[in-house]
């Protein structure tokens, strides 16, 4: 069963990463391009450091630091937020909140599942599981985020309708 530890464990450093992407995307928006080169170069320097320190440990030791790696980068670009966009810490986790908050109600289902707190017979499968977290992670963030979604929806109707 290591391989499913593995996999659980480069899935939350995905999780991570996929949060961590709104700030790869807001630095070259607001004319940050030279920061973001200069984050691309630290971030390929801490996650090679971290599978150099990781393989001494073997496959889980190298998830392990992936995840490390990942946390770090997701915490630098907090940080680099703050100085380039002058928005503070709290405002950040404002707007970071529904995917974080989806993160998090996906890793209690997640130990619902694995200690089998829950009785659920279809769930004896990694594939179910998969899907049952997908499930809840997206539905959650759909959930939070339905005033933005229809905000946009209205936007793009509006755009066609121009055309």
């Amino acid at each position: 069963m290591p391989a499913v530890q593995i996999l659980t464990i480069i899935a939350w450093a995905g999780a991570i990463q996929s949060i961590d992407q709104i700030s790869n995307a807001l630095l070259p928006a607001i004319d940050k391009e030279d920061v973001y080169i200069q984050i691309g170069i630290v971030r390929t320097i801490i996650t090679a450091s971290a599978v150099i320190i990781g393989i001494n440990y073997g496959l889980v030791g190298v998830a392990y630091a992936i995840l490390s790696a990942k946390l770090l980068h997701f915490l630098i670009n907090l940080i680099l937020i703050r100085i380039h966009v002058k928005l503070s810490i709290t405002k950040t986790l404002k707007y970071l909140f529904p995917p974080l908050f989806s993160c998090l109600l996906t890793y209690i289902c997640y130990m619902f599942i694995k200690n089998d707190l829950v009785f659920v017979n279809c769930i004896t499968s990694t594939f179910a599981t998969i899907i049952v977290l997908c499930a809840t992670y997206l539905s959650t963030l759909f959930i939070i985020n339905t005033k933005n979604i229809n905000y946009c929806y209205k936007l793009i109707v509006k755009k066609i309708k121009i055309k």
